[in-house]
């Protein structure tokens, strides 16, 4: 599917389009480049898995049920899991595949729009420190891992984000999370507290 910046059916503009093929069993047959753009899986790790793996379930508080009447673009907005685990919101747009012969497949089409939702912001300021600031940067989750990291820094220029993802943060730069640092940390998750002045 070509990147027009329209999405499918709609006017709003895009930063990506991405298409998914699944079988009728909903496994994923066929993953695009653009589908790894998105969210960051790469598609020998997405074919034969099970698309409604990425979909984040929503919390108790939030609608989350079957629409009670067809929506007026035909497309809905689902928070998928994305490489790291980070949630990304994108628009869902699906449609049969109906070939001559063999059983009825499915397209999924999926666009993330900037501008709609507050977090949309706050991921594009993430995603400028991480991929332009010229000091390092990790990103770390609530077990110290590595979730994301500023492939601009010098010392971070050449590695892969597979050799650097999902590893503890001391792992990766023993250097910056010494044991101080990492009793820091843990007492800012486990109180709630904010560490300030502290370089």
């Amino acid at each position: 599917m070509a990147t027009s910046g329209k999405k499918p059916g709609g006017d709003a503009p895009v930063t990506l389009h991405a298409r998914v093929l699944l079988d009728a069993r909903g496994v994923i047959t066929e993953w695009n480049a653009e589908a790894e753009r998105l969210l960051g899986h790469r598609s020998e790790e997405m074919v034969g898995q099970p698309l409604s793996s990425l979909l984040i379930r929503p919390k108790p508080d939030e609608e989350g049920g079957l629409p009670q009447a067809p929506l007026v673009n035909g497309g809905i907005r689902v928070h998928l899991r994305d490489r790291s685990g980070l949630p990304v919101d994108a628009e869902w747009w699906m449609c049969p595949h109906i070939g001559p012969e063999g059983p009825v497949t499915w397209a999924v089409f999926l666009a993330t729009t900037r501008g709609a939702d507050p977090g949309d912001f706050d991921r594009a300021v993430l995603d400028a420190l991480v991929t332009e600031s010229p000091i390092g940067l990790h990103v770390l989750d609530t077990d110290l891992r590595v979730v994301r990291f500023n492939t601009a820094s010098p010392g971070m220029r050449d590695v892969r984000a597979e050799d650097v993802i999902g590893r503890p943060g001391r792992e990766v730069a023993p250097t910056l999370v010494t044991d101080t640092v990492e009793h820091l940390l843990r007492h800012v998750l486990s109180t709630g507290e904010p560490v300030i002045d502290f370089v």
